[in-house]
């Protein structure tokens, strides 16, 4: 069945697939099992992990074609995704290399992003000790002072984790703040505006009760203090963490100029962010990218994207994969709205 809502809902996944989750294992180890499950391992390539690319591919090429339509400051960037990401694919025995845009609207680069991220943060944060969710908001923000606004939050929380770790050291504690933060933003559709937040991992239920007081001295006129949330981390909450930045379909429309604002304000913006744990991790992808695909027929040949699948010189398809009525009436509901906002 196809989702009307991209972000990867590994907990759907979890009901729907066959494998069972052991619950005894620890939380980062239940989190990899999931994204094997929900998304291709490398490992065991197969064309149906192709498949589930071309269903990626598929739905970025609907609303990116729009978002190239606009008059906007990434309409060459939009271009890249529809015309160089994954739309050509070289086959040299059963090695399939590709050229990928790297852009943070495609979600077929996506799906490898989100994967080098959980690879990396594994061990670190399987480290830590009694983890917390710790979400941070403001009030929802017009278009015109949304990337302003991100960044100011950038910098606030910066600020923050610096503050509390000297806090800590002249009272001679050893352990610092420890954890991993992500920034997302959401698009109200009745108001018309945005929601920038963090989601942040961070060990210690009293360090997370500390950035949270901080952050409402910071914001005082701005963040309501009940929408500020601490939980005890658990599956779920490794998930917020992990999925992607924004939702590109909501409610089942997909609203192209909202969209378009987002990768506008967050381009060039750090996502992840860890801090006192390893280096935080480039969040770049290899732009060229090969696999084994186990099930192809050896062979030396050119496949290239149309409509839905990747196609050979004789007409063969790569995947065979057909878009799910639930799919085109999803790509069919692409709303324009008047968000005006400076170039």
């Amino acid at each position: 069945m196809e989702r009307t809502n991209i972000q990867t809902n590994f907990e759907n996944s979890k009901k729907k697939s066959s494998k069972k989750i052991d619950e005894k294992k620890p939380l980062l180890d239940k989190l990899a099992q999931l994204w094997t499950n929900t998304i291709s391992n490398d490992a065991i390539n197969t064309r149906q992990n192709l498949a589930r690319r071309a269903k990626a591919k598929y739905f970025t090429q609907a609303y990116t074609k729009q978002l190239a339509q606009l008059k906007s400051t990434l309409q060459k960037s939009y271009n890249n995704t529809i015309y160089g990401c994954a739309h050509v694919l070289f086959q040299e025995g059963k090695k399939i290399t590709s050229h990928y845009c790297n852009n943070r609207w495609c979600i077929v680069c996506n799906r490898i992003r989100t994967a080098k991220l959980i690879i990396a943060y594994k061990d670190p944060i399987a480290k830590l000790k009694e983890l917390h969710l710790l979400t941070l908001t403001i009030r929802n923000v017009e278009a015109d002072i949304l990337e302003y606004k991100i960044e100011n939050m950038q910098k606030t929380i910066s600020t923050i984790i610096n503050t509390i770790n000297k806090r800590k050291k002249r009272a001679g504690e050893k352990n610092i703040l420890r954890g991993i933060r992500k920034l997302e933003c959401t698009f109200n559709e009745t108001e018309k505006t945005f929601h920038p937040h963090f989601h942040i991992l961070v060990e210690g239920y009293q360090n997370a009760v500390d950035i949270k007081n901080e952050w409402l001295k910071h914001y005082k006129d701005e963040a309501l203090h009940y929408l500020q949330d601490i939980r005890k981390a658990d599956k779920d909450s490794l998930i917020e963490i992990f999925k992607y930045y924004t939702k590109i379909a909501k409610n089942k429309a997909i609203y192209i100029e909202a969209l378009d604002v987002i990768f506008r304000a967050m381009r060039g913006k750090r996502v992840y962010q860890s801090f006192g744990i390893k280096k935080s991790v480039n969040e770049d992808i290899d732009t060229i990218q090969s696999q084994i695909i186990h099930d192809l027929e050896e062979a030396e040949k050119t496949w290239e994207w149309v409509e839905s699948d990747w196609v050979d010189k004789s007409g063969e398809l790569l995947t065979n994969y057909k878009p799910s009525e639930k799919m085109n009436e999803l790509v069919k509901n692409i709303k324009h709205i008047d968000i005006k906002i400076q170039q």
